[in-house]
């Protein structure tokens, strides 16, 4: 591979959701000794790139081939995560999962000051 391409997608729900344990999302409190990648998303009302802000939400996270489109990591996130916060530690997880040295493609949300300061 040359080159992967990293993007986000927003999924738009409707419905009330409960967390793993029965309580509602609004009700739960985040408990600090839960691995990150174990942890329950947060289905809830974000940035809605379909202009639906009444729908609550929930993020997918894509990394693919440059040269077929193949699928080769995935990531559910809550549905207020901000990709300028996550795709650094997206790119990070593939790393570790795949030996690759090519490009990396994103949108302006991968590259500010401080998430290139994170590869150097």
């Amino acid at each position: 591979m040359k080159s992967v391409h990293l993007d986000s997608s927003s999924i738009s729900v409707e419905g009330a959701y409960k967390n793993c344990q029965g309580k509602s999302q609004e009700a739960e409190i985040e408990s600090e000794d839960i691995e990150s990648s174990m942890k329950t998303i947060k289905i809830v009302h974000g940035y809605s790139r379909d202009k639906r802000r009444d729908l609550k939400q929930f993020m997918l996270q894509t990394i693919v081939t440059g040269d077929e489109d193949v699928p080769l990591y995935l990531k559910i996130d809550d549905g207020n995560a901000d990709d300028k916060s996550v795709f650094v530690a997206r790119l990070k997880e593939f790393k570790k999962q795949w030996t690759f040295d090519g490009i990396c493609v994103a949108d302006s949300a991968l590259y500010t000051a401080e998430n290139l300061s994170a590869f150097v």
